[in-house]
This record gives structure tokens, sequence and C-alpha cells, in this order.
């Protein structure tokens, strides 16, 4: 009943009369997986995030963000997309991930409608859709996690944690995906298997299917512990997982740093503590920044300043990995970032359209937490 409601409240401001809307701004629409978790309705930290820098990035570049979530419902998220796109008072841009493997519907969407479209967070896995500007003219270009780079970098740290406390001999360990249909997990396996084709010394034991629920995890290890006892790594492709694992690890008595290690992605604010007591070894993550890139790429290309005159339609996030060893450096960065503090940026620095002598873009996960920083002792 909630998401009939609050499709409806939707389906009526499609509606609305033109000068009902904001005038001279330029606006786009993001489409987005409801930024609550379904079954607590808490707030997702990942997706809260997201939408700060999406929010900051507007408000400092004069851009209408019209928010648009489809409650991980594929049928809302077309709709909606038909909606606005073909409404009389469309708008200027689209921003959506590829969700569950459906955004080539809302390509053909804004193809049929004239509107440009960008895409971020999940990108598409095969060869059929091309690449931005080919088959789709409208799909102007896309900023993706490195999420392959991702799960190399995860492994890899990791690997070295477990070394601390399996000095020798092989490694046991086992990875939880995310889920099947999921990009972002098939590509963070693929980083995990490439890291370990090219290091010997650990032997992965088995991959589980997750459908990226921690809960489904928590049932999962008991009898994965009894199973295989001498595994002492455990790989995750989310946080959320990560987080699950140890602490069902821990119920059955297993101690992290000293009979285990695990880790993930997503840097979830509960996690960045776990890092620093020693219970995870490591998170990849910080590319919920990159919604705000995608913001600052599609005002540039509105108001005449084409990113592909860098010679890019496609940009890679690299995702960073926080560990012990540098947790001290950023924790209290990463802590911060509530939407008050996300909005003391400038992000008109990132803009080539206000910065002309810019040649390229320069998005770093780092450096704009450290601007995060320099931001917020101006205060």
């Amino acid at each position: 009943m909630f998401r009939i409601i609050c499709a409806v409240i939707i389906a009526l401001s499609l509606y609305a009369p033109k000068d009902a809307l904001s005038g001279d701004k330029l606006r786009i629409l993001w489409l987005s997986s409801l930024p609550y978790d379904i079954k607590t309705q808490e707030p997702s930290p990942f997706w809260m995030r997201t939408k700060y820098y999406i929010e900051a990035a507007a408000e400092d570049l004069g851009v209408e963000i019209v928010h648009a979530p489809y409650f991980d419902d594929y049928n809302l998220f077309v709709n909606l997309a038909k909606g606005y796109l073909g409404s009389n008072n469309p708008p200027d841009a689209v921003l959506f991930h590829n969700h569950k493997m459906r955004g080539e519907d809302v390509l053909e969407i804004a193809e049929e409608f004239g509107v440009p479209a960008f895409v971020f967070n999940a990108g598409f896995t095969t060869d059929e859709q091309g690449e931005p500007r080919g088959k789709y003219k409208k799909w102007i270009g896309e900023i993706l996690p490195d999420d392959e780079f991702a799960g190399f970098v995860l492994m890899e740290a990791l690997a070295e944690e477990c070394r601390l406390i399996h000095k020798e001999g092989t490694i046991q360990a086992v990875a939880f995906a995310g889920g099947r249909d999921s990009n972002p997990s098939i590509l963070r396996v693929k980083g995990m298997n490439r890291y370990l084709n090219g290091n010997k010394g650990i032997n992965m034991r088995q991959i589980f299917n997750t459908d990226w629920d921690p809960e489904k995890v928590a049932l999962m290890i008991p009898p994965l512990a009894s199973r295989y006892p001498e595994v002492a790594l455990y790989w995750a492709a989310s946080d959320a997982i990560a987080k699950t694992t140890a602490e069902q690890l821990t119920r059955l008595g297993y101690m992290p740093g000293e009979d285990f290690v695990t880790g993930g992605m997503d840097w979830l604010p509960e996690v960045i503590h776990m890092i620093e007591d020693g219970t995870l070894a490591a998170s990849v993550g910080g590319h919920y920044i990159e919604g705000a890139w995608a913001v600052i790429l599609i005002h540039d290309y509105l108001k005449g300043v084409d990113f592909a005159e860098t010679g890019r339609l496609s940009f890679k996030t690299e995702m960073f990995p926080l560990t012990g060893s540098n947790i001290s450096e950023f924790a209290d960065l990463i802590k911060m970032q509530d939407s008050d503090t996300v909005k003391r940026i400038d992000f008109k620095a990132y803009s080539r359209y206000y910065n002309p002598d810019m040649n390229d873009y320069s998005f770093s996960i780092p450096e704009t937490l450290k601007n995060l920083k320099g931001a917020s002792s101006r205060e």
C-alpha cells in the first residue's frame, strides 16, 4: 500500500502545469531506487549519501534535481521515465542506473522523446547497447564505479591482512557475491578472480550468491563454518554482508583478526568503526560521490561544454580501500558526511564550464574527502 500511495503522488506530480515548475534552471530527472531499506524502513546510508552529493552539486551549479524514486519496482521505474520524459515539460536530462539490467528501456524512452540520458553507479554488461552516442544517440555518457578494480583491491587487502595470521601455507577462502543479475556483483567477482588468478597461495573453496541480503548470509554462516572450519578469509561484495559475516562468526566463537578476516564495499558508517576496532579488515568504497560528478558532467554538457572534448564518454571511478593502515586519516572525514557538511564543498571547482582553462576532469575520492576537510575548517 505504501508503494501504491507514493506511486500515485509521483504520477500526479508528472502533470503539473508548466508554470508551476521552476523556470530557467536546468532540470535533471534522477530515477533512483528507494533510498530506504524496505525491510527496516531505515535510510540506506549509501543512497542517502549519494543523494547528499547529488543535491549539493546541483545547488552549487544552479540545477534542479527532480528526484523520482521507484521503490525497487521495475514497472514504476519505466513508467516514471515515460511519464516525465513524455510530459509537456520534460526535464533537460535524465540520470539513472541500470536497475536489474533493465536500464536499456530508459535509453529507448530517452531516445524516443529526445532527452539526454546519463548512466551512473551500475552500467551495462553486454555489447547490445553499444557505447554512449552510438546506437542510442541521446545516451550522452556514463560514470561508473570500477567494480572490477574494487573486487581486485578488496581481495588484495584481505589477503595481506590474512597473511598476518596465516604466515605459511595456503589460505582457505570463500566469497559472498551479490545478485546473479547484478552488474556490480558480476564485475566485483571478476576482479576478485583476477587477483586469485595472478596470486598463488589462496584456495577459493566456494562463491555463494546472496541476493545482497545480509539475513540470508546470517543463515548461511553456521553451516558454512561447520563445513569449512579451515576458512580464514571471507570476501564480501558489500559491507552489509561483511558486517553480518563478522557478527555471525564471532557468535560462533571465531575471533576477527585472529581466526578470520573479512571485508566488503560501500563504506557504511558502522563499518568505519568496525575497521577502527579490527572487526573488519577492509572496506572499499566512496563511489556515492560520483553522483555529484555525474551532475557536473551533465551540467557542463547542457551548458555547451561537452565532456567528449576530453576524449571520454565513459568515466571510471576508482573506489578507495580503507584498511587499518589508513583508517585514522579518513575516518573522521567519512563520518561527517551529512547533508549540510557536503554542501560546503565547492563543486564548481570540478566543472569545466566554470573553469574554462581546465582541460580534463579531476575526479578523485580521496581528494574530494580532503576538500571536505578543508571546507569544514573554513566554517
